[in-house]
């Protein structure tokens, strides 16, 4: 690949969608590439866990529309990464997974 590769992030309560590009390499992952876009954008919300392979479960995000996990889905450009459906978004993809968010009391 090795290319600028531009995608999009849901970002904020209102759910806007932020552009973001990173210098895409051969079998690069959205989480490699999110982990990347923060060096510019470094508030960008995002959750992983990654020391097992894929056994944190963490990065589960709605691409393109349909569940997966961000460390296992290779970059293509255009992709629109959000929280996924149903989960109660904190911060960006960051997601409450069980129990009140804060102030939900």
């Amino acid at each position: 690949m090795d290319k600028r590769v531009r995608f999009f992030v849901m970002r904020g309560a209102r759910g806007r969608l932020s552009p973001q590009e990173v210098m895409g390499k051969e079998g690069m992952t959205v989480l490699d590439a999110l982990i990347k876009a923060r060096l510019t954008t470094p508030d960008l919300g995002l959750e992983y866990a990654c020391r097992n392979g894929m056994a944190c479960r963490l990065c589960l995000a709605s691409i393109d529309g349909e569940p997966r996990y961000m460390c296992a889905t290779m970059l293509e450009e255009g992709m629109v990464v959000a929280p996924v459906s149903g989960a109660r978004a904190i911060r960006d993809l960051v997601t409450g997974r069980g129990g009140p968010a804060p102030g939900e009391v």
